[in-house]
């Protein structure tokens, strides 16, 4: 799909006809995430992974989602250093999997066009395979908590080589292998060839869906001795809509209740998602050395379709999420307010994230 048809997409969505899709979603939040990188931490990550003194470097992206990651780190020129490169993209979500093969191609051919691509298997193959099935079975974790995908795991280790997709990347200076896992981390990160192979793991607007204490200390297995961590984007429990006015009180409900959701209190889970930021930071810091940290703030207008689209996405997950909890016409009134300064093109969304680099401490690995 070319850029022009991109934008098509976008700017035929509205509120009257709105239907989620989670890679448009993904693909429209890019460039949010994007300007929010809080700088400082993006160097410090840029300067450990330059540090590195081997022409070689394997990074795994953990819910990877449409790749976005990828090109903010060719974009931010953070690899070319290396000459080689083994780039591992896992994401659970099917749709996010395929949608990312073909739109990586596509923003490889506009943007980086030095590159040639080499690509294993056609995406019309994979899809002509029966290599994969939907599944609401409770022990498969999804990234995407809308969505719980199963694929076929072999008979031991939880994901083959029949879930992976290759593309290679060439240059006259660097060759790029990227691998496509379709697959959960968990069962991923329980495979022994991965167990320490890891120069570098990134985890963009992850650690929130998941127990924070639990999931680092299954990133950091997969890292070598010292090896660098990217944990960016992880929510940090502020978030608010403008312009401001008489319906402040209302928004103070709605913001309480969605944390609760994501916290779990109506179902007793007791999890802190909300505050997701924190508590990575409190973790990390407890496992780490050469750490930098620091706040990057979502800051969301109505400037083009892909921001309006995101804001449509983001009134729809918190209308939908609190309307069992905060009822009356009140809420009503509040979400029609918002939709319609949407509409109006003056509505604006921040929302507080935390972003965390470093190096894992040597001493963690021999205490585990």
């Amino acid at each position: 799909m070319s850029p022009n048809e991109v934008d098509k997409w976008f700017e035929l969505q509205s509120l009257q006809s709105f239907q989620f899709c989670y890679p448009r979603y993904l693909q429209a939040k890019a460039p949010i995430d994007k300007k929010a990188f809080h700088k400082d931490t993006w160097d410090h990550m840029s300067t450990l992974v330059n540090s590195l003194s081997k022409k070689t470097i394997r990074l795994l992206d953990v819910g990877a989602g449409i790749g976005s990651m990828f090109l903010h780190l060719l974009e931010g020129q953070v690899l070319n250093k290396f000459s080689s490169i083994e780039y591992v993209l896992i994401d659970s979500n099917v749709e996010n999997w395929l949608f990312a093969i073909d739109w990586l191609i596509s923003e490889i051919k506009q943007r980086f066009p030095h590159y040639s691509i080499l690509q294993k298997m056609p995406v019309e193959e994979i899809l002509s395979t029966d290599r994969f099935h939907t599944t609401q079975t409770i022990e498969y974790l999804s990234v995407d908590p809308r969505n719980s995908v199963h694929v076929d795991q072999g008979k031991s280790e939880g994901l083959s080589e029949k879930n992976c997709l290759e593309l290679q990347l060439s240059s006259e200076v660097q060759n790029i292998f990227l691998r496509f896992y379709c697959g959960d981390i968990v069962h991923f990160s329980q495979l022994t060839h991965f167990r320490g192979y890891f120069d570098v793991v990134i985890a963009a607007a992850f650690l929130d869906l998941y127990d924070c204490s639990s999931m680092i200390e299954t990133l950091f297995n997969l890292l070598q001795n010292s090896g660098i961590f990217y944990f960016p984007i992880n929510y940090d429990g502020e978030m608010s809509f403008s312009p401001k006015g008489s319906e402040q009180p209302m928004e103070s409900q709605v913001t309480k209740a969605y944390h609760a959701v994501m916290d779990g209190i109506e179902s007793n889970e007791q999890s802190q998602h909300s505050q997701s930021g924190q508590c990575v930071l409190r973790i990390c810091k407890d496992r780490a050395i050469d750490m930098k940290h620091g706040d990057a703030w979502w800051n969301v207008g109505c400037e083009d379709p892909k921001s309006k689209y995101f804001l449509m996405c983001i009134l729809r997950f918190i209308k939908d999420s609190t309307k069992h909890l905060v009822k009356g016409p009140v809420l009503d009134s509040y979400f029609f307010l918002r939709e319609q300064q949407l509409n109006q093109n003056v509505l604006r969304y921040f929302a507080k994230n935390m972003d965390c680099c470093g190096k894992v401490h040597f001493n963690w690995f021999t205490a585990i």
